[in-house]
């Protein structure tokens, strides 16, 4: 027998059969990083191009397999150690609910997970509304991945509750909300927003009869759409239907639905107006229209669900601890109750509000004005006390009034409906001054008090500051001639003009400014430029003189005037 070797050291045979899975897949370790997807295909061209081994499919999906077993354990491996390491998870997370479900052979049938400071969190501070929605396991067994999530109060995700389980089905589903409702207990105003998965719709009205259950509108646009031509168009009718807050609005939009597509309407009739417009809505839906935030958390867990089960579980609690600690951080780095999401919600809505006049009606009835039209808002229920405990947000185009229970802090009526609101600096002003004085006059303009405007950028007026004094007015003293502040303990007194002078607020139009003024002697700058005006001038009529003037070198006068435009 000639045991001569004659092959080439260079030469490449097809699908080396050496190359079992082990020793690739000890080749492989190091490429094996974080959430990184490592196809099959990806590996054959690696292994090629770095190392000129040419391996098939199968042997590049075995030596995968390999490797994923060997990191993170086998599947099999991973539901042995389940049930310990719940039993642990329990034990370091107080109020922390796990469930194992096995069939009549001690075969696993369905996981739940409900983390305590999840529950705590959701029945003390969360809007008592709830998307839940379920998507597909990519490991061995696949399965199904149930979630329920909310939001908190900066309108971030909020992951409250998880399972595990084969296709979705009613025998899922209603494990799954049975768990949850022990969970977090009859809440009397629950709201369960899902899609119209006929096991989902069978589900909550078994579980937990006592929740309203909206539907998804992103679903029922998507149906829609599949389901009826043209209709592309009336989306944007579609989603104002659904926003609605008046039953007047919501009709005049279905209105134009039926003119344009009468097919598209009747579908929306039959679905239950009850089930997907907020108009019609027996509960409170707030601003939760879609299940979009299940399936962003669902698009985090893209990855993940391809793990075993314990891996993947694991991966969940760490990121909610992940989440948690960042939130928490950032709360406690708030000065005030208010998140960053509320404060800029309400700082937006304070800037729409602020040139609105409110005229009682009744104890009951409040008539709204703006700059388009009129607002009628009945039955007030918000009530402002000191610690604001109970809020119902009432909306009719973006209107709103409180009504002030006696004992708590309150306006005096001649102020409390009757507010106009003026920022007197304006930049275009800073702008005339600055185009209009020369080197010199501003020069001498920047020793005033006044100088330091000149560097000024645009400043962006907080309505919220004011409309926070005003909350805490009480009454004391003699209202038409004194107006008193609360604040952390400490009373403030204000005459009506001083609180003008301070915020730019003026109430009425009749406020006499006069003890503020020196009028014994008639000034030189008025008999000199406004030598035919007899009555208090405005500042309008200030600026416009000031812009007309040539000054030249009239540096004393030039500055005064810039002054008085201030």
């Amino acid at each position: 027998m000639d045991e001569t070797h004659t092959c080439l050291r260079d030469q490449i045979l097809p699908h080396h059969r050496q190359a079992d899975a082990e020793s690739l897949g000890n080749i492989l370790k190091s490429m094996f990083v974080v959430d990184r997807i490592y196809r099959p295909k990806e590996i054959i061209s690696d292994m090629a191009d770095r190392y000129r081994i040419d391996i098939s499919y199968t042997q590049a999906w075995r030596a995968k397999t390999y490797v994923i077993n060997a990191l993170q354990g086998s599947p099999e491996e991973s539901f042995g150690i389940l049930r310990e390491y719940c039993h642990n998870l329990e034990l370091k997370n107080p109020g922390t609910m796990v469930r194992i479900d096995v069939d009549l052979e001690n075969r696993f049938k369905f996981f739940f997970m409900c983390m305590g400071c999840s529950i705590r969190g959701f029945q003390q501070f969360c809007r008592p509304v709830i998307c839940i929605d379920a998507s597909h396991l990519k490991g061995k067994y696949l399965g199904s991945f149930f979630i329920a999530v909310a939001k908190d109060g900066n309108n971030q995700i909020y992951p409250l509750a998880f399972g595990i389980g084969h296709k979705e089905g009613l025998d899922t589903w209603t494990p799954f909300l049975t768990y949850l409702r022990m969970c977090i207990g009859d809440l009397p105003d629950l709201t369960i927003i899902s899609d119209r998965h006929h096991s989902i719709i069978a589900a909550v009205a078994n579980v937990m009869p006592h929740a309203r259950h909206g539907f998804c509108n992103f679903h029922i646009k998507g149906n829609m759409r599949s389901q009826f031509k043209n209709t592309k168009h009336i989306e944007g009718i579609f989603w104002r239907a659904a926003k609605a807050y008046r039953l007047t609005d919501f009709q005049a939009a279905m209105n134009r639905i039926a003119r344009v597509n009468p097919a598209a309407a009747i579908y929306l009739t039959d679905i239950g107006y009850d089930r997907w417009a907020r108009a019609h809505f027996g509960g409170w839906r707030y601003n939760i229209m879609t299940t979009n935030i299940a399936e962003s958390f669902n698009a985090l867990t893209r990855t993940a669900r391809a793990l075993p089960i314990t891996i993947l579980v694991e991966f969940l609690r760490s990121t909610l601890q992940h989440w948690f600690f960042n939130r928490r951080n950032m709360a406690g780095e708030r000065s005030h109750p208010l998140t960053p999401w509320a404060e800029d919600k309400l700082a937006r809505h304070v800037f729409k509000f602020v040139n609105m006049i409110v005229k009682p009606i009744n104890m009951q009835q409040y008539e709204v004005h703006d700059s388009r039209q009129q607002v009628f808002i009945r039955k007030i229920h918000q009530i402002v006390s000191s610690d604001i405990d109970t809020y119902n947000i009432m909306a009719g185009r973006q209107a709103f009034a409180i009504n002030y229970q006696e004992g708590a802090y309150r306006f005096h009526d001649a102020y409390q409906f009757r507010v106009h609101m003026s920022l007197r600096t304006k930049m275009d002003t800073l702008t005339v001054i600055r185009n209009k004085l020369t080197f010199s006059q501003r020069a001498i303009f920047r020793t005033t008090c006044f100088g330091h405007l000149l560097d000024l950028v645009e400043p962006r007026f907080s309505a919220v500051f004011i409309q926070a004094m005003l909350l805490r007015m009480i009454n004391r003293g003699n209202p038409d001639r004194e107006m008193w502040f609360r604040i952390n303990g400490v009373e403030f007194r204000f005459s009506p003009v001083e609180f003008a002078l301070v915020t730019g607020l003026i109430f009425g139009e009749d406020m006499d400014m006069s003890s503020y003024v020196d009028c014994t002697d008639t000034p030189r700058l008025r008999e000199q430029y406004f030598p035919n005006i007899h009555r208090l001038l405005s500042h309008g009529e200030i600026e416009e003189a000031f812009d007309n003037e040539v000054w030249g070198d009239n540096d004393d006068d030039a500055v005064k005037f810039a002054v008085l435009c201030i």
